[in-house]
């Protein structure tokens, strides 16, 4: 049985595993196993270090980097001494195959599947996808959103039979290390259980998140605690995390990793004892933590957790009509992520007014799904779709850049997350033609975010996800489609074989839905009588024709026809 491989690429830990032939998951790291995602640069040789050897290093000369995997998000321009992201994301996903993969695995890996975030742009999902299709190579390499990955955990935990109450909307609150994640999942049943992500928070918060709570931990309990057992005074720059050496930065790197400890082994417990051998300048920090000396840290992080659900999570809701009038339409909130175990997350979180379902293991679900994610090697028969929060932008021909919105919407269309989408056409007399020679079409479109205006778009190479200049004949026009399964925009070499392979293989269960649809409202208008047989029949016909052409076309007749059925309706409502 080949194996599927699982990478939960975390803000702050990795996770790996996959399957075994009983359904279970084999967690690569060891059981409970996570590796934190930290790149320090060695002070000789100029080499990438990760997960032990980092922390092996001399503390006075390496450079450490928590959170590099954020960076996809923020600057793809980010670099560790002389490596660039896409150096140290290769080296990294090396370290995890030689030091984990190899030699780990029961039968040949046919398969590796990342999570990643709704969020990321098509620039840093194109660098994930081609950075480990370099380390595997040969072996078929997908992307996955987190929030699906972490439901279709949860689905394969309880079986076929469970799956079937995991319906309606839900909200997936991911609470991890890093940030904190919220997610609008909408599940229907059907001949398959339909996952589509509705929408998802286009950024990572830190309002509520593992490392604030340790930040939290550090100087309100840990810094005051050793400042009044020993009379030293630790440096403001400490506190306020600014300004520190390289030296002062490992130093503070273990501090964090031993408040992470408190606050883990403060979780049902009244009180702990803490010894900790050189907390600061060689001086040790031992001391018996009571909850209540925790209580004030816990009840500001909940505080801000719960201004987290009101002020950027329910606004969110609000726009999907999932929120109104006081009340969440909200099924069932699950809770991922290994801050969710903390003590009062639940009771926030319940609020809202919804069953709440946290997993035995949360900060493991989204591992479990991708190992068992659709298309694998999995019992689960799931049909996802995607909301996705891009929008692009073509550059007009002038003195300057100046772009134009191109009207494909992400955020309103169900899309296969392994689709092929015919986005938009340039022909040669184009104001969008960049080109000065006859016979040429060049272009560049640029990414935003779903909510920026043209003007806010960054026109850099940072901002660019297609450049191409194309000889062509005639009139014929470039055409250029959304790849997601590739995560990249690319032009039509042949575009009738294009057209064909997206209608083969992506676009009927979208396209079908429709005419389902609207053959539903053909059949209740004229069970109702409520137009004249004709003008019902025309539009049937009409029905039909789309249904066997192709999507995406002969929309023009669609809506002549279903306005005439609309203005006929009226008319013989006035009538009677």
């Amino acid at each position: 049985m080949p194996v599927n491989l699982g990478i939960d690429f975390g803000t702050s830990y990795t996770k790996l595993g996959y399957v075994d032939e009983d359904g279970h998951f084999v967690n690569l790291l060891g059981p409970g196993g996570m590796l934190p995602s930290v790149v320090a640069l060695a002070p000789e040789g100029g080499r990438l270090c990760f997960g032990s050897d980092s922390l092996s290093l001399p503390k006075e000369e390496a450079e450490i980097v928590r959170f590099f995997k954020i960076e996809l998000k923020r600057n793809l321009n980010f670099r560790v001494g002389d490596f660039g992201l896409s150096e140290i994301l290769g080296s990294y996903f090396s370290y995890l195959r030689d030091q984990y993969v190899a030699g780990s695995l029961p039968h040949p890996l046919q398969a590796v599947t990342v999570g990643v975030p709704n969020y990321f742009g098509l620039k840093a999902r194109r660098m994930l996808l081609e950075t480990v299709r370099s380390v595997f190579p040969g072996v078929r390499v997908r992307l996955a959103l987190e929030p699906v990955a972490a439901l279709v955990g949860l689905l394969a935990e309880g079986g076929p039979d469970e799956a079937r109450l995991w319906q309606g909307n839900i909200l997936i609150l991911d609470l991890g290390g890093g940030t904190a994640d919220a997610s609008f999942v909408h599940v229907r049943p059907d001949r398959k259980v339909r996952v589509v992500l509705e929408a998802q928070l286009h950024a990572g918060s830190d309002a509520f998140s593992g490392a604030e709570i340790d930040k939290s931990v550090l100087r309100q309990t840990l810094f005051p605690c050793f400042e009044a057992n020993t009379g030293i005074t630790i440096p403001p720059r400490f506190k306020k995390e600014k300004g520190l050496n390289r030296e002062e930065l490992y130093e503070y790197s273990r501090m964090l990793k031993w408040a992470e400890e408190v606050k883990l082994r403060m979780q049902g417990q009244e009180d702990i004892v803490i010894d900790i051998p050189s907390f600061y300048r060689g001086r040790s920090l031992s001391a018996v933590f009571e909850k209540r000396n925790l209580s004030l840290v816990f009840e500001r992080t909940l505080s801000r957790l719960e201004d987290f659900i009101n002020n950027v999570v329910g606004p969110s809701a609000e726009r999907l009509g999932l929120f109104g009038a006081g009340k969440w339409d909200i099924d069932i909130v699950v809770l991922t992520g290994g801050v969710s175990k903390m003590q009062g997350v639940e009771e926030v979180v319940s609020r809202i007014g919804s069953r709440v379902y946290r997993p035995y293991s949360p900060e493991f679900s989204v591992i479990q799904g991708l190992c068992r994610w659709p298309g694998g090697e999995s019992a689960l028969n799931l049909e996802v779709k995607t909301l996705l929060p891009f929008r692009f932008y073509i550059e007009k021909k002038g003195t300057e850049p100046e772009l134009d919105t191109i009207p494909f919407d992400t955020a309103n269309l169900e899309l296969d997350s392994g689709g092929v989408y015919r986005l938009f056409s340039v022909l040669p007399t184009s104001p969008y033609n960049l080109s000065e020679d006859n016979g040429r079409v060049k272009i560049r479109i640029y990414q935003g975010g779903e909510a920026q205006e043209p003007q806010e778009i960054r026109t850099d190479p940072e901002g660019l996800v297609l450049e191409e200049s194309r000889p062509v004949q005639g009139d014929e026009p470039l055409e250029v489609w959304l790849d997601l399964a590739e995560s990249c925009l690319r032009v039509a070499e042949e575009p009738e074989l294009e057209v064909e392979g997206a209608i083969a293989g992506d676009v009927p269960c979208l396209w079908e839905a429709g005419l389902d649809r609207q053959h539903e409202v053909l059949a209740r208008v004229r069970r109702l009588q409520l137009c004249r047989p004709e003008v019902s029949g025309y539009y049937a016909a009409v029905l039909e024709g789309l249904k066997r052409g192709r999507p995406f076309q002969n929309f023009d007749e669609a809506v002549k026809a279903k306005l005439l059925l609309f203005l006929d309706m009226l008319s013989q409502s006035n009538h009677s």
